[in-house]
C-alpha cells in the first residue's frame, strides 16, 4: 500500500469517525432540547394553578373588604343615629341634671355596641387570615405536587463519545 492510499484511508476513517460524533453530538443536543421542552411543559400546570390562586385571592380580597365596609357602614350609620338621639335627648331635658343622667345611661349602651362592633370588625380580619392562609397552603400543596421533577440524565454518553472520537483521530494520526 502506497503513501497516497494508506492517507486516504485514513483520511476516511477520520471522516467517518467525525460524522459519527457529529451524529452523536446532534443526539445529545435532541435529547437537551426534548428536556428543555419537557421542562417548559410542567411549568405550565403551575403557573395555571398560581393563576387560579390569584383569581381566588382576589375573590377573597373583594368578599372580605365587601365585609369590612358594610361594617363601616353599619357602624357609621349607628354613630349618626346615637348622635342625632344624644341631640334630642338634650333638647328634650328639663335641667342639666336630667340631661346629664340620660347621657349616662345611653353611654351603657354605646360601649357594648362598640365593643359590638370592634368584635365584628376582629372576626372579620381573622376570617380573611384564615381563608388566605388556607389558599396559600392548598396552592403551594398543588404547585409542589403538579411539578414532576426528573434527575438529570447522566452526561457520560456523550462523554464517552467525545473521547472515543478523539482516540480515533489520535491513533489516524499517529498511523499517519
Amino acid at each position: 500500500m502506497n503513501l497516497t492510499e494508506r492517507l486516504y484511508e485514513i483520511s476516511s476513517d477520520v471522516r467517518d469517525q467525525a460524522g459519527a460524533y457529529a451524529a452523536r453530538a446532534a443526539d445529545v443536543a435532541r435529547d437537551s432540547v426534548d428536556r428543555a421542552a419537557s421542562q417548559v411543559d410542567a411549568v405550565k400546570t403551575p403557573v395555571e394553578k398560581l393563576a387560579d390562586a390569584g383569581q381566588e385571592l382576589n375573590n377573597l380580597a373583594h368578599a372580605y373588604f365587601g365585609r369590612a365596609v358594610a361594617l363601616q357602614a353599619r357602624v357609621v350609620q349607628m354613630g349618626l343615629d346615637e348622635a342625632a338621639k344624644r341631640l334630642r335627648m338634650l333638647a328634650e331635658a328639663d335641667s342639666l341634671q336630667h340631661a346629664y343622667g340620660r347621657q349616662l345611661q345611653a353611654s351603657a349602651g354605646t360601649r357594648e355596641r362598640v365593643m359590638q362592633d370592634a368584635n365584628e370588625a376582629l372576626e372579620i380580619v381573622v376570617d380573611a387570615g384564615r381563608g388566605v392562609s388556607e389558599l396559600a397552603r392548598r396552592t403551594y400543596a398543588e404547585v409542589l405536587g403538579g411539578v414532576k421533577r426528573k434527575a438529570r440524565p447522566v452526561r457520560a454518553k456523550a462523554k464517552k463519545a467525545r473521547k472515543s472520537v478523539k482516540r480515533k483521530v489520535a491513533r489516524a494520526r499517529k498511523a499517519a
